[in-house]
């Protein structure tokens, strides 16, 4: 019965790089329609993880390069007036933590979240007090991007800026049984790292010996 277990879970099994190799195509194609250059890094393709949670993290993983590219990396003209490389640079890294979990990290070297930006629209929005801004922590602001109608694009585009994307990729990570977390410097870059389980299925069964 325990290689049959391990047999079907196996069978359910798939490498990541079938889901990565979508987004040279993305990152592509959003460069043309924002007028800039970015470079893209794919790591950890050969890691697996089961059929179901690759379906369901794609469309989370798609919205969050989007935002990299919208809101995190500049246009070339401003990268070179700041001395960055006038290409950006956008990671996408797949490490397995553990042998039932994996952390990805889609990561940007653009322009960083403005936290007191952060502050500014939740407070606009009515989900921070006056009092409540004033006593939080820069890691709790910046929690905030999680919130649904909290954006800090000031236009509404296709690709981003409605202040709901980022509450729905929340909510599809947890409905998975993982996290997702954000760290970003101003000037330097954002990483938002997901942790996510390796498979979601549990096989029950009853041996009958004659």
């Amino acid at each position: 019965p325990i290689y049959l277990l391990e047999d079907m879970k196996k069978s359910l099994m798939l490498p990541l790089s079938m889901l990565l190799e979508l987004f040279a195509k993305i990152v592509r194609e959003l460069s043309r329609d924002q007028g800039k250059r970015i470079h893209l890094i794919v790591k950890g393709g050969d890691i697996e993880i089961e059929r179901r949670i690759m379906e369901e993290i794609k469309d989370p993983l798609i919205h969050l390069m989007r935002n990299c590219i919208d809101h995190g990396i500049e246009t070339e003209d401003v990268r070179t007036r700041l001395k960055k490389s006038p290409e950006g640079t956008v990671t996408l890294a797949v490490s397995q933590t553990d042998s039932n979990r994996i952390e990805i990290q889609v990561a940007d070297d653009g322009r960083g979240i403005d936290i007191s930006q952060v502050k500014a629209v939740a407070l606009k929005q009515g989900i921070l007090s006056e009092k409540e801004a004033g006593q939080l922590s820069d890691s709790g602001a910046l929690a905030l991007v999680f919130e649904s109608g909290v954006s800090t694009r000031a236009v509404v585009s296709d690709i981003s800026g409605r202040g709901i994307g980022l509450a729905i990729v929340r909510e599809k990570i947890e409905s998975l049984g993982g996290a997702i977390g954000v760290e970003t410097e101003a000037g330097k870059g954002t990483v938002f790292r997901i942790c996510l389980p390796v498979t979601l299925t549990t096989f029950r069964g009853i041996v009958v010996k004659a």
